[in-house]
């Protein structure tokens, strides 16, 4: 009869861990196009779990890409940079599609970028050439002064609103609300030379103005 006791030693160890999961999260859904030379950027971040479904704190390495990538918005290590050449592709909003991938995980996310509400920033006038004083019972000479009002991306607004005067106010020179100058034979009691007198007008939009100048003189005799 053999008698006494033996033991025995069993490790129970986990596998080295194995990326089965793949994760996505954005700093932010939605980035606005810069009007200067600063960027404005996006981060994105991958996170991993393994086969145990624990969350890996050495992850894998990643390769980013951004589908229909156009001038201006490019992507780098998990980091979407935007410049204000993308006003050129885009001219509203556009969204873009960041795809993380690592070995046979893949996910994707959405960034929207888009341009910031339009915002008058510049006024640009047509020139008018020298206006001459009608002879007495002659019509009025007219001319119109054409404004082009830009936003902050520099694409021309459509119907803006504009106000419109001339100085200074005197008889017989005048402007509408369309950028029409009239200039009526009035204008023959003050102006008495062929040298006449500058006028400057004025276009207002929001709170952005722009002027030019305007000479009104008689004709030579």
């Amino acid at each position: 009869e053999v008698q006494g006791s033996a033991q025995a030693t069993l490790t129970v160890s986990r596998e080295t861990s194995v990326a089965k999961e793949l994760a996505i999260s954005a700093e932010k859904s939605m980035v606005e196009i810069p009007t200067d030379e600063k960027t404005e950027t996006a981060t994105f971040t991958a996170a991993f779990r393994d086969q145990y479904g624990d969350k890996m704190t050495a992850a894998p390495s990643v390769a980013w890409s951004i589908a229909d990538a156009v001038e201006g918005v490019s992507i780098s290590n998990g980091v979407v940079t935007v410049t204000k050449d993308a006003k050129n592709s885009i001219t509203d909003s556009k969204e873009f599609t960041i795809t993380a991938t690592s070995g046979t995980l893949s996910r994707t996310s959405t960034l929207t970028v888009k341009r910031a509400e339009a915002q008058v920033a510049k006024i640009e006038l047509g020139t008018v050439n020298d206006m001459t004083i009608p002879a007495d019972g002659a019509n009025a000479a007219e001319a119109t002064v054409t404004a082009t009002v830009k936003d902050q991306y520099d694409t021309q607004i459509s119907n803006p609103t504009v106000a419109w005067s001339i100085t200074p106010a005197d008889k017989g020179v005048s402007i509408d609300t369309t950028g029409k100058i009239t200039v009526t034979n009035e204008a023959k009691e003050y102006i008495k030379d062929i040298t006449g007198q500058q006028f400057t007008v004025t276009a207002k939009s929001d709170d952005v103005t722009e002027t030019a100048t305007v000479t009104v003189k008689r004709a030579a005799s």
